[in-house]
């Protein structure tokens, strides 16, 4: 699978357990020994779209799509391409916690969840409500709300909860 311009490689899933993946810089290469007759797998890949939008423009276009051999086929399949529209974003908003690779251990521990909202456009934008479920085996024990960056584009709120 061709990465388009515009992109960066972030990751690629499969629903299949003997298929490898493996991203060359330009392209995400999947192989597998086998496919069953009349069987299906399926693949994800996960894209960034690059800051690349010229002043003024707030949309993209950039095609996808993806090549196939086999040993047993005659020719090379291409699928048909696809047009992506990518528009500019208003906000960005990113979720942070401080278990994201070693998970909860213990009952009591304390979970710490933050979010981030960016302001993208160039002006303000009045009246933001930021609301966070929090996972039902969570208890809110405590939240506080962090400062705006210097330019006033960042907004933080830390949550806190319990186990």
């Amino acid at each position: 699978i061709p990465i388009p311009r515009y992109t960066s490689f972030v990751s690629y899933e499969t629903d299949n357990e003997n298929m490898i993946g493996i991203y060359t810089g330009d392209k995400v290469i999947f192989e597998m020994d086998l496919l069953d007759a009349r069987s299906e797998v399926n693949l994800t890949v996960v894209l960034n779209v690059d800051n690349v939008f010229a002043d003024g423009e707030d949309e993209l276009f950039f095609e996808v799509y993806s090549l196939i051999t086999a040993k047993d086929l005659l020719v090379n399949l291409q699928t048909e391409s696809q047009k992506v529209m990518v528009k500019l974003s208003d906000m960005q908003v990113s979720i942070e916690t401080n278990h994201i690779t070693s998970g909860i251990k213990a009952k009591d521990e304390k979970a710490i969840f933050g979010i981030k909202v960016r302001n993208l456009r160039a002006e303000k934008i009045d009246n933001v409500i930021v609301t966070m479920l929090l996972p039902e085996e969570l208890e809110m024990e405590k939240g506080y709300v962090g400062a705006y960056a210097e330019d006033r584009s960042i907004y933080d709120r830390r949550i806190y909860g319990r186990v």
